[in-house]
């Protein structure tokens, strides 16, 4: 459980400890209890993470800014694939590339922050994104999502979907959304987008920055995701890890 977290928890403990406000009706004391009750089953769920040995990547990074698209309804499955789990958690031999990837990113522009998208995903979600692509034929939905009989890099702890923010959090235009299906997601691409139009030389240029800092700090571009990078290959991966259920 990460620092912030722990802060929360502690505030609202001690604010539910007080008698109610007289500014404060039943609604907004309700609220609040609700509000405690997710921290705590947000602590429960980083916890089923940190047993499989796995780190908060906010300890290797903690200027890094963590939107989990999963732990919303705003992605393409339309729903939350994770319920209270927000963080995200990684593999130790990770968070040290990662590390480095961010002394890297400073040094080009310490105005930049990395955003996590996802990081470690169980087998168990990754079957349900599977099933939400079902109306996809397998070869092109093999693109975008690992079949979950094989396993994704991402089920051991050991990739991420990230990008890039300034100090106000404002995510860089990196030319499409997050999870975005097509040919403008593909880095392999970029060159003849943007002589099409189709990408401008600010969003290649972006994508190019992420690229230099993860490439430099021993991760692997995934070819279809400019979000997407391996820090080690999927068989590695098998042999010296556990995979998350």
């Amino acid at each position: 459980m990460n620092i912030s977290t722990v802060f929360i928890q502690a505030y609202l403990s001690a604010l539910l400890s007080q008698p109610p406000s007289p500014y404060a009706g039943p609604a907004q004391f309700k609220a609040l209890k609700q509000a405690l009750k997710q921290v705590e089953e947000t602590r429960r769920a980083d916890g089923t993470f940190e047993k499989h040995g796995l780190v908060n990547v906010l300890d290797a990074v903690p200027d890094a800014y963590i939107d989990i698209k999963y732990s919303d309804t705003l992605n393409f499955t339309a729903t939350d694939v994770y319920g209270p789990y927000c963080a995200c958690h990684l593999l130790p031999v990770v968070t040290d590339k990662l590390r480095v990837a961010d002394s890297l990113l400073k040094k080009e522009n310490p105005e930049l922050r990395f955003v996590f998208y996802d990081c470690t995903r169980p087998v168990s979600v990754q079957e349900r994104m599977w099933a939400s692509l079902r109306h996809i034929s397998l070869n092109e939905r093999g693109r975008y999502l690992s079949n979950p009989k094989n396993h994704s890099v991402h089920n051991y702890g050991a990739a991420v979907d990230i990008a890039l923010a300034d100090t106000s959090g404002n995510v860089l235009d990196m030319g499409t959304t997050f999870d975005h299906f097509g040919p403008e997601a593909y880095p392999y691409m970029e060159k003849t987008l943007l002589m099409q139009g189709k990408l401008t030389k600010e969003q290649v240029n972006n994508r190019l920055l992420l690229r230099k800092v993860m490439l430099g700090a021993g991760f692997r571009q995934q070819p279809f995701e400019w979000w997407h990078y391996n820090a080690m290959g999927r068989p590695e991966a098998k042999i010296r890890y556990n995979v998350l259920y």
